[in-house]
């Protein structure tokens, strides 16, 4: 097994963690919500204010897509 091939499974099982964690916190909050846990009120809130969340996140994405280090000048194809 080269060195390619191990850098290569790490992130291939980094993600598949990812993936299953985020499955399993998705399980965990639907069974509280199933349960009476979390109310609809809370649900409906985050809902209502999660839009400045995302807005975050696109605002990353578009300072990245003007900002690219100059290494990776020499590296586009």
């Amino acid at each position: 097994m080269t060195l390619e091939n191990l850098r290569l499974a790490k992130f291939e099982l980094n993600v598949v963690l990812m993936i299953y964690i985020g499955l399993m916190g998705i399980h965990f909050l639907t069974g509280l919500f199933a349960f009476g846990f979390i109310s609809e009120s809370f649900v409906n809130d985050f809902a209502a204010n999660s839009h400045t969340f995302f807005a975050f996140f696109q605002l990353m994405e578009f300072f990245t897509f003007f900002y690219k280090p100059a290494a990776a000048c020499f590296y586009s194809v």
